[in-house]
């Protein structure tokens, strides 16, 4: 990959990524092509090459590029708020508003598996890391409890991710009411008393030995 030296150069790679994005979000990796890609950029074959090698460059490229233009997106969004609280529920709302200009993103980072099994993983690693950093800073101001903010981190983002993949994605009607559940669970949790927490066990052995010792009716 050629870094461009002017901002004509700058501004044809980024026609590129963008009819990138286009075409392997419509097409899929396997099916898509360079030809496709310049088409839809409306620039010659041989300008694609003075920045690309091959059609699997400019994949790596766009799904650094998504990545980054994410981080970036969330991280403005949530510039001067000052609680944990607040970060959260800007952040997933920057997160779901991101995914509505940029559906192929699903699609794209998923077929990341196939063609570069490392560079899915660093795709969802790199989003955890600052992630997981104010996490950190927060249960260490007492605003989060105290647990592995990695681990957090992708549970978060696992709910972030299913939210946007069923309900802009696949239905596109999410909705302020919906987005204001998804923070309310994440805010205060499933139990509808925080006390009821004490009567539950907490070994899976013996939540299975009670479920093993119930009378189930017959069919």
């Amino acid at each position: 990959m050629k870094i461009p030296k002017t901002k004509k150069g700058l501004k044809t790679k980024m026609k590129l990524l963008a009819a990138a994005e286009k075409v392997f979000g419509e097409k899929g990796y396997s099916d898509s092509s360079v030809s496709q890609i310049t088409r839809k950029a409306r620039v010659a074959m041989g300008t694609f090459y003075i920045y690309y090698d091959s059609k699997s460059e400019i994949f790596v490229d766009l799904v650094k590029k998504l990545n980054h233009d994410l981080r970036k997106a969330i991280s403005i969004s949530v510039t001067g708020l000052s609680t944990r609280k607040e970060i959260e529920i800007t952040g997933f709302k920057s997160f779901f508003e991101f995914l509505k200009k940029h559906k192929s993103l699903y699609r794209i980072v998923r077929q990341a598996e196939f063609v570069d099994p490392e560079l899915f993983q660093w795709y969802y690693n790199e989003i955890s890391k600052g992630y997981a950093e104010g996490l950190s800073v927060a249960m260490d101001r007492g605003e989060v409890r105290r647990m592995d903010p990695e681990l957090l981190s992708f549970e978060l983002m696992g709910v972030a991710d299913f939210i946007g993949m069923k309900y802009i994605l696949w239905d596109d009607k999410l909705n302020d009411e919906m987005i204001d559940q998804v923070m309310d669970f994440i805010l205060h949790g499933l139990l509808v008393h925080a006390e009821n927490s004490k009567s539950l066990p907490h070994n899976g052995d013996e939540i299975s030995h009670r479920i093993g010792n119930q009378n189930i009716p017959s069919q």
